[in-house]
């Protein structure tokens, strides 16, 4: 894409520059919440408060939701928890949560695409993925899986400015699914379609709202510039990995990522406080 002419035709800053006492939204969202989390209280975090994020608009799969609450106990008790501790895999298991998050599309180009997952068992993993109309269907295989790492599987090889859809596969059950499509070729000039915004903040990432928003422009690719998942937990890196799980849990943030290439940065509440550097 590098060599590519790229025209904006939206570019939605989803910055918010002044929060009320109110949940992150408007009167006007069509999707009410259920319970109003200010963001001062997202920045507190307690039990009691990410709960009410887990459930501030619409209440997940139980399985989903407890597996959600069982893993922030382990990173809670134990400061040195990541998403490999045997708790955490073992709570994966007993929920029967096959992906702790992705799939997530990133590294776009013109003849292919980037997805990451984290899975929570060693079952190899297989993407299958096809034209939109069901046509030349591809195989990628990842046989060495580690559970709860990040892998990370190149879509290659695939055609320049082409709707594609694809699925993964666990041995032969089907565990996620989404869609993409590849960058024109670096001599076309076309429309590309890239939304960039900042500070989702925890209350964020859980309003369909402000998802819908975004899918309903159809972009190819969309730029997160800070302070998206993480709310002031300074140099506690296990409930760091708590908050990026309560963000990878969310249904409406699964649904983006999973269908549009995300580029990202950290700002200061998503790595230690407000304004500390």
């Amino acid at each position: 894409m590098n060599k590519q002419v790229i025209f904006v035709q939206y570019c939605v800053f989803l910055l918010i520059l002044n929060f009320s006492n109110n949940c992150f939204g408007s009167d006007n969202d069509t999707i009410p919440p259920r319970y109003k989390v200010t963001l001062p209280e997202a920045h507190i975090g307690n039990l009691e408060i990410d709960t009410k994020l887990l459930d501030s608009y619409m209440r997940l799969p139980e399985n989903i939701r407890q597996f959600y609450l069982d893993a922030r106990a382990v990173f809670f008790n134990n400061p040195d928890a990541d998403f490999s501790n045997s708790e955490i895999l073992e709570a994966a298991k007993k929920c029967h949560v096959a992906l702790m998050d992705g799939p997530m599309l990133g590294k776009l180009s013109d003849t292919g695409v980037g997805i990451w997952l984290r899975p929570s068992t060693v079952d190899a993993l297989t993407i299958k993925v096809s034209k939109s109309d069901g046509d030349s269907e591809k195989s990628y295989n990842e046989k060495s899986v580690e559970p709860g790492k990040v892998q990370r599987i190149d879509l290659n090889g695939l055609l320049p400015d082409t709707q594609y859809k694809y699925a993964v596969y666990a041995k032969k059950r089907k565990i996620a699914g989404g869609q993409f499509k590849t960058a024109s070729s670096p001599d076309q000039k076309v429309i590309f379609k890239l939304i960039f915004g900042s500070d989702f903040h925890k209350i964020g990432l859980h309003n369909p709202n402000l998802f819908n928003e975004i899918l309903k422009r159809e972009p190819e690719a969309i730029m997160f510039l800070g302070d998206i998942a993480v709310d002031d937990r300074e140099n506690h890196i296990n409930m760091h990995r708590s908050d990026y799980l309560l963000r990878d849990v969310s249904a409406p943030w699964r649904r983006l990522v999973a269908n549009v290439p995300v580029y990202a940065t950290w700002d200061d509440h998503d790595y230690f406080n407000n304004d500390l550097s």
